[in-house]
């Protein structure tokens, strides 16, 4: 069964303008992929469960964080996934990191044609030493123990990282607490039978 925006809408419970204006940012997506590489060719079949439903999934853990609207950073958003989508809905006041330049216009685009307020930065990840976040979050984009370092800088004291991870999940937990100590919980995933979405606090070097 093909998994597209009416069955989103079924499982996430979000309003009739918030769908209308992620189906903007799939259409917008859909063309400039024409162009740019926002996302796996062999996922755009399937992009409203690989990508707008594997974000969106995050919604509900940071809604428990226990801050109304908490400072989110995205620090790697490439094609706005998942930073994007969560500013879409609501969930959050979101910087969005990327250092391509090209992808970055089109996420200016996405947020100017939606209306999604969001932040977008031009930078990498590294070279940010301005912005304390009470969430930040990263898909596809890094190992854990370099998503720990990452974050370090970025993330406030009692603050939150939110990182989905695919089947080797345990394997980069290992090798992440082979130079980090952290609280870890791990939420199963809607999208994917052995991926997990890694939640993590009291960040410290080993």
């Amino acid at each position: 069964m093909t998994f597209g925006a009416v069955e989103f809408q079924k499982q996430t419970n979000v309003s009739r303008e918030t769908l209308d204006k992620l189906q903007l940012y799939a259409d917008l997506l859909v063309k400039w992929q024409k162009s740019i590489n926002l996302v796996s060719r062999s996922s755009l079949d399937d992009l409203w469960h690989r990508h707008f439903m594997d974000s969106a999934q995050i919604a509900s853990i940071i809604k428990d964080c226990g801050i109304q609207q908490p400072i989110c950073v995205d620090m790697a958003v490439g094609g706005g996934f998942p930073g994007l989508v969560l500013a879409a809905m609501g969930v959050g006041q979101w910087t969005l990191i990327e250092s391509d330049t090209r992808k970055c216009v089109f996420l200016n685009e996405v947020v100017r044609q939606c209306e999604i307020s969001a932040t977008i930065r031009n930078e990498r990840v590294e070279r940010i030493n301005d912005l304390q976040a009470d969430i930040v979050t990263a898909r596809a984009f890094a190992s854990l123990d370099q998503l720990l370092a990452y974050s370090e800088p970025i993330l406030k004291e009692g603050g939150m990282a939110i990182f989905p991870k695919g089947q080797r999940h345990q394997t980069e937990v290992m090798a992440a607490k082979a130079a980090w100590a952290f609280d870890l919980t791990e939420h199963d995933s809607e999208t994917g039978k052995d991926s997990k979405i890694l939640v993590i606090q009291k960040v410290k070097r080993g």
